[in-house]
């Protein structure tokens, strides 16, 4: 095994779960493939608290006529922590609203290309400098050892009070006994969440109890029209494959399929058909197999083609060189 193409953005886990870390095998991801359905989620969650959609709700079912104020996302502040292909996105959808951005990532420099998508950026050495500006708070980071718990109660603590949190991150990235404490007390007003820190959110979770927390079954970006889009590249097209030459260079070839006709993650197929690997032993792709039902018409030579499903924590890897899958 030389290379796995994950279809997720954030592959570090599955990586380490199937101990590829301290290999020589690539892995590349779908990095920016999901960023505009993650950052959808979060526009809908500053709209609806700033609405106080929930209060609509019950006054309809009460049938009452109950005028009272509500809030605007213009003037407001949000503080994006992660910077990368999902932060850019909820920056770009979030500021004609009048909302004011404000930008965390790990290295900040004079000509950093996130400059372009926030009124402020912070590295995270002064990331409760930037939370303790915000209304809201989206959090886009990985998950890995150097973010887990990134935000914990002293963080919690540097945010307003009444401050509203989101989280299409990672679910390590995060301190859910510390957030589920905030959400009670009222110091944080409420969250929305598309990821936890077990998955799926065990049914004694404290989260599922509290009214003014979103819960998404970390499937927001489960978007079928997406997986399968008929436009644009894959966002990992110029990833260096393990002999040298970009994705793009080789893929579409001509009479295999293209972009246009093919889900983005069949691009990869191609990719390995047709690359001077001076052969290829086996492939493996990672996701849901219904990311990968329209692969089936590209011509695979005898490479073997290993499937890897995640089951909730468990990461089911059936590779054998031997036997095509």
């Amino acid at each position: 095994l030389r290379w796995v193409q994950a279809s997720m953005a954030g592959a570090g886990e599955v990586a380490k779960k199937a101990g590829l870390l301290e290999t020589d095998v690539v892995v590349t991801t779908a990095s920016g493939v999901y960023s505009g359905p993650l950052a959808e989620f979060v526009v809908m969650a500053m709209l609806q608290h700033a609405k106080d959609l929930d209060k609509l709700r019950r006054d309809k079912a009460e049938k009452a006529w109950r005028q009272t104020h509500a809030s605007t996302l213009e003037g407001a502040t949000l503080c994006i922590v992660g910077m990368g292909n999902i932060g850019r996105a909820i920056a770009d959808r979030v500021r004609p609203f009048g909302t004011r951005v404000v930008g965390v990532k790990r290295t900040v420099r004079e000509d950093d290309p996130a400059r372009r998508h926030a009124d402020d950026l912070y590295g995270t050495d002064r990331l409760h400098d930037a939370l303790s500006e915000a209304d809201y708070v989206a959090i886009t980071l990985p998950g890995t050892p150097e973010t887990y718990h990134l935000v914990d109660a002293e963080a919690i603590g540097a945010m307003k009070p009444g401050a509203y949190f989101m989280n299409v991150g990672r679910g390590s990235v995060m301190d859910e006994g510390a957030l589920v404490e905030a959400l009670r007390s009222g110091r944080l007003s409420g969250a929305a969440l598309d990821v936890f820190e077990v998955e799926p959110l065990p049914q004694e979770s404290p989260l599922w109890e509290l009214e003014n927390v979103i819960i998404s079954p970390h499937a927001t970006d489960v978007v079928p029209a997406l997986i399968n889009s008929r436009h644009g590249q894959p966002a990992w097209a110029d990833e260096r494959t393990p002999d040298g030459p970009s994705l793009r260079e080789f893929a579409p070839v001509p009479g295999r399929g293209t972009p246009r006709q093919c889900p983005r993650q069949a691009i990869a197929l191609l990719a390995f058909q047709h690359a001077s690997f001076g052969g290829l032993s086996a492939c493996c792709l990672t996701g849901s197999l219904s990311a990968f039902q329209q692969v089936s018409f590209l011509p695979l030579g005898s490479c073997p083609v290993t499937f890897c499903e995640m089951a909730g924590q468990e990461l089911c890897l059936a590779l054998r060189s031997d036997e095509p899958h």
